[in-house]
């Protein structure tokens, strides 16, 4: 039997027995009323618009919650719904059929049931990434911070261009946004990221750091200690200082390095401590930031050649009417200018002593030299001019009477087989009162003040010399330094010059003279001084390799 026929008389048959059983009639109404979902990830009420009912839920709702949402539904009196109010309804498919049938049968509404999800209320970055090849480490997310490292070589403007991938909470947008060039040159920038549903918000720090530095450099290096006469020369990976010859075992093993290093880097043996260096050589290993990198530097104590000069040998020379002390250690001296100049006293009007001499003003020994600036009168001599103030000037070299080329007289330098390094020693001063600019008495207020100064150049032969004329001016000139001072000093201080070689090299192998000179007036080479200026030298060292 047709199973519609069977069900039509089957509900004819029924009415007929309820009629005459009943005479109140069955309700006819097929209708939803009301429906509900007792489920947290449901968010208040279902909306019905006619047969359409549309309901949201929570945007993480998983789909084994949507299979097991159980409606609760009032209905028509009499009514019937499937599915049934209170059993489990799968909405993973997004709307479901609901069948509302009258109390009598005659009658029956569909209702389309269709879930929504609520706007995403999150607003996290869940990922970023980077393709430009200066990032080393990608990020790493902590909270609302997140890190990332660059090369340590890179530079601004390729930090001004890296291009971050960013994934954010679904719905959420992000700014910066992801994919456009961002720059990090400052190191962090804040990213915000705003969520789906326009109300979550979150502020990240993206942070840019440069990668553990790969550098292994020493950039200075410097030693100390009783040893050391001539601190640290750095030639690419080899280091080297000069110690006192007659320096003893304990003294060598008494030397403290101090040491500039890349940022970060490390060294062994460490900065700041004693280190033996009584072998000669010592290895020293800087280790880079990134504890990968390592260089090794040889560091060598070489023994300098030291000459002394005390000025303790002094001779008479001249005859009875024009004595005069000569140093006998291969100084020369301005007595042999002023000698002529007080043999020929009756013209000359002098009649003074000398500029050099031996002093037991000393430092050390039983003698000290002691220069002076002298009042020589100015006059004319045979047509040539007198100074009025003959500086005191003691030399490595020779002096010459030149009578018609004063400045041509001095004859600056000794041979010398060595590299000159410094010339260091003690002195006093004490500058006269009256200041002449040549003849004429300086009434400014000018000062006088001492000079010292080194020079070593270079000759073909034993005979090349330089004079008063060239010594600080010649194209030979391989290296020199110069020292002045106006200060009064009443007790013996220390000086010390280094040669400036200024790029110059030094070869073994060629001819070079070398000078010291001593000056009571450091203008005294253009017969510039005061009358008096005094000037005291002990304990020169002149210290090569």
């Amino acid at each position: 039997m047709n199973k519609k026929i069977f069900y039509l008389v089957l509900s004819i048959m029924s009415l007929g027995f309820f009629t005459a059983c009943d005479d109140k009639p069955l309700n006819s109404e097929a209708e939803m009323k009301f429906i509900a979902f007792d489920t947290p990830s449901v968010i208040g009420l279902p909306k019905m618009e006619g047969t359409n009912v549309t309901f949201y839920v929570a945007y993480s709702t998983t789909d084994e919650e949507l299979k097991e949402m159980v409606p609760t539904i009032i209905l028509s009196t009499g009514a019937t719904v499937s599915p049934e109010s209170g059993s489990k309804v799968d909405f993973t498919g997004g709307t479901v059929k609901f069948t509302v049938t009258s109390q009598d049968w005659m009658h029956s509404t569909e209702y389309n049931v269709t879930y929504k999800r609520a706007a995403n209320p999150d607003a996290e970055i869940l990922g970023m990434s980077f393709s430009d090849e200066v990032v080393v480490t990608q990020p790493e997310i902590d909270g609302t911070d997140i890190t990332f490292y660059v090369d340590f070589y890179a530079t601004d403007e390729q930090l001004k261009e890296l291009t971050p991938d960013i994934t954010v909470s679904p719905q959420a947008t992000v700014t910066p946004a992801s994919g456009s060039k961002v720059d990090f040159s400052g190191g962090a920038v804040k990213f915000t990221v705003n969520a789906g549903d326009g109300k979550g918000k979150t502020e990240y720090n993206v942070i840019c750091k440069k990668a553990p530095s790969p550098e292994t450099s020493i950039s200075s290096f410097s030693v100390s200690g009783a040893a050391v006469v001539i601190d640290a020369v750095m030639d690419g990976s080899n280091i080297y200082f000069y110690v006192d010859p007659n320096a003893t075992a304990a003294q060598l093993k008494d030397i403290i390095p101090i040491i500039t290093l890349s940022e970060n880097a490390t060294v062994s043996p460490a900065s700041g401590t004693k280190v033996d260096f009584s072998g000669g050589t010592v290895k020293f290993t800087v280790t880079a930031e990134d504890g990968v990198t390592k260089t090794e530097y040889d560091v060598t104590a070489r023994k300098a050649t030291i000459a002394k000069y005390g000025f303790e040998n002094w001779s008479l020379s001249g005859d009875s009417q024009a004595l005069k002390y000569q140093i006998t250690e291969g100084w020369a001296s301005s007595n042999d200018a002023v000698k002529l100049i007080k043999l020929l006293s009756g013209m000359t009007g002098y009649t003074g002593g000398y500029p050099i001499n031996p002093t037991e003003d000393k430092r050390s020994g039983n003698y000290a030299a002691e220069i002076y600036s002298l009042d020589t009168k100015g006059k004319m001599l045979f047509g040539n001019q007198i100074p009025k103030v003959t500086a005191g000037t003691m030399f490595l070299g020779s002096f010459i009477t030149n009578s018609t080329d004063h400045l041509a007289s001095t004859k600056f330098g000794i041979l010398f087989d060595k590299k000159p390094l410094k010339v260091r020693g003690y002195y006093k001063y004490k500058a006269g009162t009256e200041f002449y600019n040549n003849l004429e008495l300086d009434t400014t207020g000018k000062k006088d003040g001492m000079s010292v100064s080194a020079v070593l150049y270079e000759v073909e032969n034993d005979t090349d010399i330089l004079t008063g004329h060239d010594i600080y001016t010649s194209e030979k000139i391989v290296a020199k330094a110069i020292m002045t001072n106006d200060e009064e000093k009443n007790e013996f201080s220390p000086f010390e010059i280094t040669l400036d070689y200024s790029g110059k090299t030094y070869d073994s192998s060629k001819k070079y003279k070398f000078t010291v000179i001593f000056s009571s007036s450091k203008d005294g080479i253009k017969y510039d001084g005061a009358i008096g200026s005094r000037l005291v030298i002990d304990d020169v060292e002149i210290i090569s390799e």
